[in-house]
């Protein structure tokens, strides 16, 4: 919680004491909170959906990033931690590999995909 400076926003958003459950749900699924994993992946969809309105362009990183959205607004903590938190984590790291090179190619932005970067820092 202090690592994402997310301690006091807890407290002040729940209420409550800090379970485990709690504080997984409140880092990844809160809807108020900027830097859950659900807030992010929300506001990168609704942005997108802003560009490709103005410009009358959809690519597939559009199609990609519905696809995250509508997964992870259709989860709960429950299931994600009978499923396994770590597993869920690594799942949304590599998807958000993909949503970072699918924003590469659409817009231009060049350089290396982002999954080779993670494997070079890892000596993969």
């Amino acid at each position: 919680m202090y690592a994402a400076s997310a301690q006091k926003a807890y407290n002040f958003a729940t209420k409550a004491d800090l379970p485990a459950q709690g504080v997984a749900d409140f880092l990844v699924l809160s809807h108020q909170f900027p830097r859950s994993i659900r807030f992010n992946v929300n506001f990168l969809y609704q942005t997108l959906r802003q560009l490709e309105q103005h410009y009358d362009q959809r690519s597939d990183c559009h199609d990609l990033v519905a696809d995250v959205a509508w997964r992870i607004n259709g989860l709960r903590i429950e299931h994600i931690i009978a499923s396994g938190l770590h597993e869920f984590l690594t799942e949304t790291v590599e998807q958000n590999y993909a949503v970072s090179d699918a924003l590469s190619v659409s817009y231009g932005f060049g350089g290396p995909p982002a999954s080779a970067v993670d494997n070079d820092a890892n000596g993969q």
